[in-house]
């Protein structure tokens, strides 16, 4: 069971960590940092090893993770005991780790903070490891971090910060995990890996199943000193959140009462072993990139923070979520599970042994249904081992896969080890089928979070997140991201000016380029309501299609110097508008791009080649090369006539001759004449007696005859028909309003030339598009007219239909809203155009201001999630209804959650204790972060009731967060107190007063030790401040002889007059204050550094409060001290502008405050 269940505080996003390993070192040159082993160093003594390795065996009776090291407590702040240096722009901090006869070293920070632009590395002496950089993106929101682990027994930390930063990064090393077991058995580098035992295979042995391989992960836990196993799991949804399943007993690991650990594997989760857990390390990739001999991987990934989602002691299992997605280049696999009740064989197991790179180990034989360590039950699958592989030490928590490569389980513990005998070669996982249902609620079982939908699937399949398209594509191209579920995914395209719709939701993209880029980027987002992005990309290119030349092209002409000549160049075909250019044209011709005609008269006898170009309005362009030969004048000759047998059209044709006119004549065709081109007549065409036509040309002196036979010319000749007409739809256009109109293709054999009749004003035609803006209403017969090249042509009809504007109705749609400030935009559609007033309640009255703020209290209030808006035009209302928290919610936002007012509380030690926490208010559901919790107490999220039995007596400054599924939070802070028995009553005493200066002290009795608050008419304001000064027209007033004094505590308040004048008597200078114990000796005043230290005298014995406060008595930074000693060193954190802070030390009897002057 789980008696509390906890939120982690989700840490920055692309928090991974590199692992880098190299046996000749590695060049931190290029890494921007320089292994500076002359810094500062903690030196910690050598260790007994023995004992420890005696409660690892009695441990591992108990089912305790494997340990490999254990912790040493520090206390080291980097950034002021760390040595300084200043290089390129840069402040270096450098600070060296020695721990004797230490195997490996890594490092827990309980403050962890880094500025931006700063990084930190972390590599042993010889620059063979480096942890690294570590940026403020890896910045923990709970300000712990644990780092990987490095081999050998000294380390160096080094922070590079900007000179320009103001602040500098706060670095508190708390604690020093010392590895006394060898987790790298060889120095040489060769082998920088686990020593698991000999029977263990590697993982990549087995390339086949290497996808099921890239799903396990190692982690680091409590408080970095074990390992454990576990696996990223998929859902139903694929939506690919980072689950990840491993076992109960790695969170079930105990806590420490007085430097003794209780709890170990008690079946219950309390806060403390939950908080360790939102601390885990996860390493992923770390296996042999060989199958023999094993060698090191020489770079992880580790990634930090997780919150625990479900557990369930019987079944040993527990779902983690690691609090960010899963970068893609780690690779990673959502393994697959079935859910079935049956036994399976060809299981196998995949693990990290001892915190060995990634082994694989085969059963031998079927599964067993069992109890946990073969016992009766059904809620374990005992698995039996042969010779291939077996489970060790750090292998808890690691999936069992059946036939079919779906996880059935994890590892829970069981006696197997190389060479074992038979009866015990067997281990027990957790069943996932147990697990499913679990305890029977959402945060004790499986199925609320690898099924959300309740879709009762029986298995899922494993996958790696992939988003598919093409790299490149002209015209259109399909993108899609696998998940399961369209509804959870949306995706966009940066940038957009390419693409005809850039945006879109479900997890296919239909993408239509509009113009030509190179490097488009589209990203599908998915939102299951998980409290971090879940992002995918794929990069790539768009263009739209290149125009279509003529088909045949265009052909080659013969031209006479010193003769006129013209020619059509054939349109080009695209679908969208066409420009058309021309170069090489012969001297003396012209080209017309708008009416694509060839015209001039050529003057120079030579061969050119001529290159027509189209261009389309995205910039793409076809060009057709064609030759224009110009031959010199030569004598008149007569060639054979064009003739059409169709449309009986002849043509006199002739080359060669001077400039004089040319005349042709030939009997039943025409008279001498200049003219060419006839139309022969019918009746002559079908005489069955017609004779060969003789023609005659003349020029000058120059005569010319020859015979042309029509039957024998078209008897072999299929004759043009002329352009075929398609069927054109009628159209309709709305006046004022852009239209356009692409009509079909004629079809013929020749390149077909368009002309329209009829057209609207405002419309024209382009090629085959048809469009322009309408400037008149009514309905127009247009004709498409089509001509060849042998000048036949064809009409086609349809109406265009130009209707008048109406505009739509006005009608109000989504506003556009801001969550988090409640900053609203009225936006409506349609409308006449003229001004529009907007109103709605709980946000503004009528206004033609659009941009308004919707109130906080509507905001806040739970009972009014709806807003009605209204618009006015014309006198005309329309309305529509606005969910707030149903908008921010479907648009992954949302509103804080509305933290409750909590007093500060009192408790006897040793006796129970019980309160339930106000609710705080959302509409969703809530987790919780709870720290500064006494020992002995607890908090349960489901009831928000702190109960148990405290241990110590101590002020416990308490801290509650609530976050809803979107990460959103509210918090609230209170102080418990723990007393020996139950508090005095609270009550005010006659203060310490200097007559002289007028300095007055407040002092008090009884009450509950936690913070007291002071006000006096004439002498301050409310202030935790009790020394204060009367104001000197109070003392100068000879009718006033009093000052009421107030002090406050847990809301108490309490009052008490002083007679200031009786005090001092007649002498007025009487000093009553006596000398106090307390002494405060400040180490540096003024500062400039973000910590005060200072040693403080008197107190010995007694519990000692050291506070920070500012001016106006808000406490900073406050310190608890339960047994100082007579000289007490105390650092306290002071990252706040310069300026001037008081530092105040009090006990049970005494109060000292000095002055602190922070510098810039």
């Amino acid at each position: 069971m789980i008696t509390t269940a906890l939120l982690v505080i989700p840490a920055s996003l692309n928090a991974q960590v590199l692992t880098r390993r190299s046996a000749s070192g590695i060049s931190f040159d290029k890494s921007g940092i320089g292994g500076n082993q002359g810094s500062p160093m903690l030196v910690l003594p050598a260790i007994a090893v023995d004992q420890l390795m005696a409660e690892d065996e009695a441990a591992t009776k108990m089912g305790v993770p494997f340990r490999f090291g254990t912790k040493r407590d520090a206390d080291v702040t980097i950034t002021t005991e760390g040595q300084r240096s200043e290089s390129g722009g840069n402040r270096l901090y450098s600070y060296q780790i020695y721990s004797e006869g230490a195997y490996s070293l890594n490092l827990l920070f309980d403050r962890f903070h880094l500025i931006d632009g700063a990084s930190l590395y972390i590599y042993n002496p010889g620059q063979t490891m480096v942890i690294g950089p570590i940026t403020s993106a890896q910045n923990p929101a709970n300000n712990q971090y644990w780092t990987d682990i490095i081999a050998g027994s000294q380390l160096i930390i080094e922070l590079r910060e900007p000179l320009s930063a103001a602040e500098s990064s706060d670095l508190h090393l708390s604690g020093v995990v010392h590895g006394y077991r060898n987790l790298f058995p060889d120095k040489s580098m060769d082998k920088v890996f686990g020593s698991s035992a000999s029977c263990e295979l590697n993982m990549t042995c087995y390339p086949n199943l290497q996808n099921e391989g890239d799903g396990v992960v190692m982690i680091l836990l409590d408080q970095a000193t074990r390992l454990c196993t576990g696996s990223m799991v998929n859902t139903t949804r694929q939506s690919f959140r980072s689950f990840m399943l491993t076992a109960f007993h790695c969170i079930d690991i105990g806590t420490y009462v007085n430097g003794v650990r209780t709890g170990y594997n008690d079946g219950t989760l309390n806060s403390a072993e939950i908080g360790q857990a939102q601390n885990w390390l996860i390493r992923f990739n770390y296996q042999s990139p060989t199958c023999n001999p094993s060698q090191e991987d020489n770079e992880v990934v580790t990634l930090n923070g997780s919150a625990l989602r479900a557990a369930y002691n019987q079944s040993d299992f527990a779902l983690m979520e690691i609090y960010q997605q899963i970068p893609t280049d780690v690779n990673t696999t959502y393994l697959g599970w079935n859910k079935a009740n049956a036994n399976t064989s060809n299981a196998f197991s995949i693990h990290h042994p001892q915190g060995d790179v990634k082994k694989i180990s085969f059963a031998s034989a079927d599964t067993q249904i069992s109890g946990y360590g073969n016992t009766t039950g059904n809620d374990h699958l005992t698995v039996p081992w042969g010779s291939l592989g077996v489970t060790e030490g750090g292998s808890s928590g690691s999936p069992l896969f059946d036939a079919n490569k779906r996880i059935i389980g994890q590892l829970h513990g069981g006696p197997s080890y190389c060479g074992a005998p038979s009866s015990l070669l067997a281990d027990y996982y957790g069943r996932l089928y147990t697990s499913w249902a679990g305890g029977g609620a959402v945060e004790s079982r499986l199925a609320d979070w690898l099924d959300p939908l309740g879709s009762g699937a029986q298995t899922t399949n494993s996958v790696k997140a992939a988003v598919s398209g093409p790299s490149a594509f002209t015209g259109t191209g399909t993108f899609a991201l696998n998940v399961n579920d369209n509804s959870i995914v949306s995706w966009s395209v940066s940038p957009a000016n390419s693409i005809s719709v850039s945006a879109g939701t479900g997890n296919t993209a239909s993408l239509v380029a509009t113009g030509v880029a190179s490097s488009l980027t589209i990203t599908f987002t998915v939102n299951v309501g998980q409290p971090y992005p879940i992002r995918f990309t794929k990069v790539f290119a768009a263009s739209v299609p290149a125009p279509t030349a003529p088909a045949g092209g265009i052909s080659s002409q013969t031209l006479t110097v010193g003769f006129p000549f013209a020619k059509t160049i054939p349109s080009f075909t695209d679908t969208y508008p066409l420009t058309y250019s021309m170069a090489g044209l012969p001297a003396g011709l012209t080209y017309n791009a708008t009416t694509r005609v060839i015209s001039g008269t050529p003057a120079i006898v030579g061969t050119s080649s001529v290159t027509v170009t189209a261009t389309n309005t995205a910039n793409l362009s076809t060009s057709v090369v064609f030759t224009l030969s110009v031959i010199p004048q030569g004598p008149l000759v007569l060639l054979e006539p064009s003739y059409n047998c169709l449309t009986r059209q002849f043509v006199f044709q002739y080359t060669g001759g001077n400039t004089e006119p040319v005349q042709f004549m030939s009997v039943g065709v025409t008279n001498w004449t200049t003219a060419t081109t006839f139309t022969l007549d019918a009746g002559l065409v079908n005489d069955p007696n017609l004779a060969p036509l003789v023609i005659f040309a003349r020029q000058g002196n120059t005569s010319l005859s020859r015979t042309f036979d029509i039957r024998t010319y078209c008897k072999d000749k299929t004759p043009n028909s002329g352009p075929v007409a398609p069927t054109l739809t009628n159209q309709s256009a709305t006046l004022g309003q852009f239209f356009t109109y692409l009509f079909p293709e004629f079809t013929d054999s020749q390149p077909v030339t368009y002309q329209a009749l009829g057209l609207p004003n405002g419309i024209s035609l382009n090629t085959r598009l048809i469009s322009g803006v309408p400037s008149a209403t009514g309905v127009s017969s247009v004709t498409i007219v089509a001509t060849d090249a042998d000048g036949l042509s064809t009409r086609a009809l349809f109406n265009l239909t130009v209707f008048a504007y109406t505009p739509p109705s006005l009608s109000v749609i989504a506003p556009t809203y801001n969550c988090q400030t409640g900053a609203i935009k009225f936006n409506t559609a349609g409308g006449d155009g003229t001004t529009i007033e907007y109103m709605a309640i709980g946000v503004t009255g009528w206004t033609t201001n659009p941009n308004q703020v919707v109130e906080a209290g509507v905001r806040n209030d739970p009972n009014s999630n709806t807003i009605l808006i209204r618009a006015r035009q014309s006198n005309i209302v329309t309305n529509a209804e606005f969910n707030i928290r149903q908008y921010c919610i479907a648009n992954g936002q949302n509103q804080l959650p509305v933290a409750p007012a909590v007093p500060n509380l009192t408790a006897l030690v040793g006796q129970a204790f019980s309160y339930t926490v106000p609710a705080f208010i959302d509409d969703q559901s809530l987790y919780y972060l709870v720290v500064g919790m006494p020992y002995g107490l607890s908090f349960n999220f489901q009831t928000r009731i702190i109960s148990g039995t405290p241990m110590y007596t101590a002020n416990y400054n308490v801290s509650i967060t609530a976050y809803d599924p979107y990460g959103l939070s509210a918090n609230i802070s209170f102080v418990i107190s723990v007393v020996s028995s139950a508090p005095s009553v609270f009550t005010l005493i006659d203060p310490l007063y200097n007559c002289s200066t007028r300095q007055l002290t407040f002092r008090t009795t009884g009450g509950t030790g936690t913070t007291i608050k002071y006000m006096a008419v004439g002498v301050t304001g409310w202030t935790t401040n009790p020394v204060q000064t009367i104001e000197a027209a109070v003392v100068a007033d000879p009718n006033n002889n009093y000052v009421i004094l107030n002090a406050q505590q847990d809301g108490n308040i309490v009052s008490r007059t002083f007679n200031f004048r009786q005090a001092c008597g007649s002498a007025r200078e009487a000093v009553i204050e006596p000398s106090t114990g307390l002494t405060i000796r400040v180490l540096e005043n003024p500062t400039t550094q973000p910590a005060v230290s200072a040693r403080i005298a008197g107190s010995a014995g007694l519990p000692l409060t050291v506070e920070l406060l500012d001016l106006q008595g808000q406490t900073l930074t406050e310190l608890l001290v339960n047994n100082p000693s007579d000289d007490e060193p105390v650092t306290l954190r002071l990252t706040k502008p310069a300026g001037l802070y008081l530092l105040r030390a009090r006990n049970q009897q005494q109060v000292k405050t000095v002055k602190i002057i922070k510098g810039q």
